[in-house]
């Protein structure tokens, strides 16, 4: 009743404050919706009824009840089985971990896309036709498409999400942070990979003169490496990179297979895969050398933040 009493500015300025209307009508709930939705709020409507079919199919998430009739579920986006209003927020905290993971994944992608294009143009350029091969270049592309969804895929919910504000409508796939992360750290993995063809040091430390062979295996290894690093960083929102990493177990796995995978490429691909074997020297300074994205993204996110 004081509800219907209140003009729609009135009703506007009191709904961020509200947390429950008693005895609320089917018509409440489609003024309530229209009022928000007019304040450029995303919103989501609850309902069992014939009634509530117009407030579930006008709001921007309709949740109808499992109980509820066949024209307010047929109406509702989201059907809640068990009528528990818990499991909205499930469905809410489930659905920003998706968003997340498609994020995370995007960031990924953009990263080693931004610098294997950028590797290939400067092969040409100081005189390697293929700093990486064909054969190699689809083993690159199934890391960063096939397994790196897989990989993601298996991000875990975590509570912290539900403290986040909701996202707006307009809300672009690719935020602030994220051209900021993709730019600087996929900058920073095509500027060491240029500066590994270019440098003199490098190709004498890999006998470069005597046979490229092993020089080119070695950048391989780096560029790899430094997409598994890059899927760390992508990974976590947190200045830890490992934040919750034990909480998707088939990430862990993954990168663990693409290590293991790259790693046998080297000593037995041959060849097929223009790969020759490196001392455990030359394997364990390339991967080290790959492993600094990740204390680079660490003061790139400090620096971020702070700003």
């Amino acid at each position: 009743e004081e509800l219907s009493k209140m003009s729609d500015t009135e009703v506007a300025r009191a709904i961020p404050r509200l947390a429950v209307i008693s005895r609320a009508l089917p018509t409440d709930k489609s003024r309530l919706v229209r009022i928000a939705q007019e304040a450029e709020l995303v919103v989501g409507m609850t309902g069992d009824g014939i009634n509530d079919a117009p407030a579930l199919k006008a709001a921007d998430v309709g949740f109808a009840m499992g109980s509820g009739t066949d024209i307010a579920k047929s109406a509702a986006d989201i059907v809640i089985l068990d009528n528990s209003f818990s499991a909205a927020s499930k469905t809410i905290l489930y659905g920003r971990t998706i968003f997340k993971s498609i994020r995370k994944f995007i960031t990924f992608q953009l990263i080693m896309n931004f610098a294997a294009c950028g590797v290939s143009l400067i092969g040409q350029i100081i005189g390697i036709d293929s700093p990486i091969t064909i054969i190699q270049m689809l083993w690159v592309n199934i890391i960063m498409d096939t397994l790196g969804g897989l990989a993601f895929a298996g991000e875990p919910p975590l509570e912290y999400y539900m403290h986040e504000r909701p996202k707006r409508r307009d809300e672009p796939i690719l935020s602030r942070e994220m051209l900021h992360q993709i730019f600087l750290s996929g900058a920073y993995t095509l500027a060491m990979c240029t500066v590994f063809l270019t440098s003199g040091y490098f190709k004498e430390l890999y006998g470069y003169r005597a046979s490229p062979d092993a020089f080119l295996t070695a950048f391989y290894v780096l560029f790899i490496f430094a997409g598994i690093f890059n899927c760390f960083s992508a990974r976590s929102e947190r200045l830890w990179i490992l934040s919750n990493i034990g909480k998707n177990k088939l990430f862990v796995f993954i990168m663990l297979l693409i290590s293991s995978i790259q790693i046998m490429m080297i000593y037995f691909g041959g060849s097929l895969f223009r790969c020759i074997p490196l001392t455990a020297r030359e394997l364990a300074l390339t991967i080290s050398l790959a492993f600094s994205v990740i204390p680079f993204d660490i003061i790139r996110r400090i620096v971020y933040k702070l700003k």
